[in-house]
């Protein structure tokens, strides 16, 4: 009897300590996953100063998350990267991340920065007094740009079938306006300003054809469910920075400097142009965000219309 009492109490003592090695494993694994660099892109813009902002104030460290920033040529380009599995989150448009969402199951974390209705413009040669007379349009394929020459249509009431459209980088499209191989486009800062000084004219700007444009912070679904701590974290960062952008624009302008080489005078005006802060998603979010969807599947740039409310559905940041 007493041997079959102290065989029991070895059976429990291994069953203990076996559950404490099962936690302390989980724990150990929980705190590798938290010590992992992430890879969050950005594009080379004036909208993603708190990025170099939560970069350069150790503002991440902060909230416990180690993030290397990667720098793209635009955001786009970062989208695609983090598609491919090479980065773990991304600063992007709402039109370019849904043009992703429709292939890969993606959740925007949050917004970070909105346009006042000034930061996206209509830009055309300097003979071009009204947007009819606009023939041959350059686009960014798949961004806000393309997105925005339609919107700029439909507000005008211009028969997009009467337009050519011409794909194009960013960096080429004030040259092409030059050279007289398109009549305008609608694009980012810092592109229309480039187009002006090279003769070309901002015609009209965003607000007034009814273009919303708000930048997120974009993952994939698996990566989130197992790194919901992470994002938590990359957010609070964020949202730190954005509030510093706002209060103290000279120093938000120094670091956006120091990472991405952008002009004082750049970023200053992206400031004066947009709202920086970090909110959670709106019905008025996803009723735009809808908008976007219809249009991609309407110019079959997606086979299938992404589910908006599944995209914007994550608690990482709460309120809109």
């Amino acid at each position: 009897m007493r041997r079959s009492v102290l065989l029991a109490a070895a059976l429990a003592m291994l069953v203990v300590a076996g559950g404490c090695g099962e936690a302390n494993n989980d724990e150990e694994a929980e705190q590798a996953a938290s010590s992992e660099p992430i890879k969050l892109s950005v594009g080379i813009d004036s909208v993603y100063a708190p990025m170099f902002v939560a970069k350069t104030e150790g503002l991440f460290e902060k909230e416990g998350v180690t993030v290397e920033v990667e720098q793209f040529a635009q955001g786009g380009e970062g989208m695609d990267a983090m598609v491919a599995g090479s980065i773990d989150a991304a600063g992007s448009a709402d039109s370019t991340v849904l043009a992703r969402a429709a292939r890969e199951d993606l959740r925007a974390l949050g917004i970070f920065v909105e346009d006042k209705g000034n930061y996206v413009k209509l830009v055309t040669r300097d003979d071009i007094d009204d947007p009819s007379q606009i023939k041959r349009m350059g686009i960014v394929p798949g961004s806000i740009s393309e997105y925005g020459a339609f919107k700029l249509m439909r507000s005008e009431g211009i028969d997009p079938k009467s337009v050519k459209l011409v794909p194009s980088g960013p960096p080429e499209l004030p040259a092409l306006l030059e050279q007289g191989d398109i009549d305008g486009f609608v694009i980012w800062e810092p592109w229309p300003t480039r187009a002006e000084e090279m003769g070309g004219k901002v015609l009209m700007k965003s607000g007034e054809f009814d273009l919303s444009y708000a930048l997120v912070v974009a993952v994939k679904k698996d990566w989130l469910d197992s790194h919901r701590k992470e994002a938590k974290g990359i957010m609070n960062a964020l949202a730190a920075a954005a509030d510093q952008v706002e209060q103290d624009p000279d120093a938000a302008a120094e670091a956006s400097g120091a990472e991405a080489k952008l002009p004082p005078e750049q970023v200053h005006g992206a400031i004066a142009d947009l709202d920086f802060g970090v909110r959670g998603f709106t019905q008025g979010d996803i009723d735009t965000w809808g908008e976007i969807a219809d249009f991609l599947v309407e110019r079959n740039l997606v086979k299938e219309k992404p589910d908006v409310e599944e995209v914007l559905s994550d608690d990482v940041v709460s309120g809109g």
